[in-house]
């Protein structure tokens, strides 16, 4: 900058070099520091230019996880100017940082120090994320049930946070039944034909975060507690082991009492051709006996038995009877679940509930796996 200075007197022109034999007159100076001088004092025999040495940072004091915060240093007398501090510029040209933190990490320090001026002020962002996280919770609703099968709600309600939400579901039949999207508050799907114990899972994702705590289990009850509990008094019972060409099971004579045989498919099993259960008359003369495939032990109630894709229910009469079995359900066999206990039951009865029973009546059962 430019400053002019009025010099009145001898001693006046002393101080600029002229001798003393000059008659002595006002005169004018100008004197050219450049843009580094914003200022001058005079102490009555020196005249000195006052220099702002530091730079000064301006620009945003907070900053958005994920955006760009732009800073700029003035540094007058400098040309070339480097970025200190807690924060990071992850790209700078010259006077400019520009900041991004990848997280709410609260405040961080920028500073710009020049090849000829003082490090500036420390420029202080808080990096904060105006978005809230999710916080949910998920329901089923029922929550239990059985020996049918049940059509399970589950229904996801949060009650914090910043939508929209996106959404990732763990659990059976969960996969191109439950939305994978949320703008509101709350969001439901239902599970059909649920027929063993089930828990679900939903991770939810939003702006501000994210909640992966969210569980709602379905418990089943196959009908006594998916034991033999059902059973009356002089029952025979079995628990079948899976694996096996064809395991057997003689009764002794079983008369007017129910034998019940518990089987199940270990889960992950895939049975994709037909098995055969059968029963037949053990060194006896011929009975004619009914059987069925139930979810509860010594049932023989239609509500508790397995049905094929016709609406059939799992139940034979004869001096043999017997049924097919697979993991998928058919017109000429039925479904039974992997993991999910069913129960063979057999009486020595006619359609009408008749005894047919006349002695012993000993049997033999052929589960084939």
């Amino acid at each position: 900058m430019s400053q002019l200075i009025r010099l009145i007197g001898r001693g006046a022109f002393v101080a600029l070099g002229l001798t003393a034999g000059f008659q002595a007159q006002a005169a004018s100076v100008t004197i050219d520091a450049g843009a580094a001088c914003v200022g001058f004092t005079w102490n009555g025999s020196t005249l000195s230019c006052t220099v702002d040495t530091a730079c000064v940072v301006s620009g945003p004091s907070t900053g958005t996880p994920g955006q760009d915060v732009v800073l700029t240093a003035s540094c007058p007398t400098s040309t070339t100017i480097n970025w200190t501090g807690t924060g990071t510029c992850v790209s700078t040209t010259s006077n400019t940082c520009t900041a991004n933190e990848a997280s709410a990490v609260g405040n961080r320090t920028y500073i710009a120090t020049g090849n000829q001026s003082a490090a500036s002020p420390a420029k202080t962002v808080n990096w904060t994320n105006s978005a809230v996280a999710p916080n949910c919770s998920l329901s089923a609703s029922p929550s239990s049930g059985g020996p049918a099968a049940a059509n399970v709600t589950l229904t996801l309600t949060c009650s914090t946070g910043t939508t929209p939400y996106t959404l990732a579901w763990s659990g059976s039949g969960t996969s191109g039944n439950c939305p994978t999207a949320m703008a509101g508050t709350s969001t439901t799907c239902t599970i059909s034909n649920v027929s063993a114990t089930t828990t679900w899972g939903v991770a939810v994702t939003g702006p501000g975060g994210n909640d992966n705590s969210n569980n709602a289990t379905y418990t089943y009850n196959a009908g006594g507690g998916g034991s033999f509990a059902n059973c009356p008094g002089g029952s025979e019972t079995y628990a079948h082991t899976w694996g096996g060409a064809g395991e057997q099971y003689t009764s002794q004579g079983f008369g007017d009492n129910i034998q019940s045989i518990r089987f199940v498919i270990p889960v992950g099993t895939t049975v994709s051709s037909s098995k055969l259960i059968s029963v037949v008359e053990y060194a006896d003369p011929p009975t004619y006996r009914e059987m069925v495939i139930s979810t509860v032990a010594c049932s023989f109630d239609d509500a508790t038995l397995l049905r094929n894709s016709f609406g059939y229910h799992a139940r034979s009469w004869g001096q043999s009877p017997g049924m097919n079995y697979r993991t998928s359900n058919g017109s000429t066999y039925f479904q039974i679940t992997p993991g999910v206990p069913v129960f063979i039951n057999i009486r020595n009865r006619n359609e009408a509930g008749q005894s047919t029973c006349t002695s012993s009546c000993n049997t033999r059962t052929t589960i084939r796996d």
